[in-house]
């Protein structure tokens, strides 16, 4: 009878773990990057996905999950989001990457 119900409590926190997990995988999280030559992004990072607004030269632009071996990887179409920490890259086209900085 104890070793069911040592599993059962194991099974209930495993639950309330994927939940939590879960539930934090809805969550927005926002954050705002400083880069070079003067621009600046507001990103959204929720789920499998990032919103970001570029401050000048772009529209916003909802990038999905790309692969990445380390940090982070956003990717559709010509442009990228890409980075570790609280460094990215911001990629738009054929123009010259963003060096940016989380703040």
């Amino acid at each position: 009878m104890r070793k069911l119900f040592l599993s059962l409590a194991a099974a209930g926190l495993a639950v309330s773990t994927f939940a939590t997990v879960a539930e934090a995988a809805k969550k927005p999280i926002k954050a705002k990057y400083y880069c070079n030559r003067g621009q600046s992004l507001k990103v959204v990072f929720q789920g499998s996905k990032a919103t970001v607004t570029p401050k000048w030269g772009g529209r916003t632009v909802t990038l999905p999950q790309g692969m990445s071996a380390d940090g982070f990887y956003y990717v559709k179409g010509k442009y990228s989001l890409r980075g570790r920490g609280d460094d990215a890259t911001w990629t738009m086209g054929q123009s010259k990457p963003f060096t940016c900085h989380a703040q």
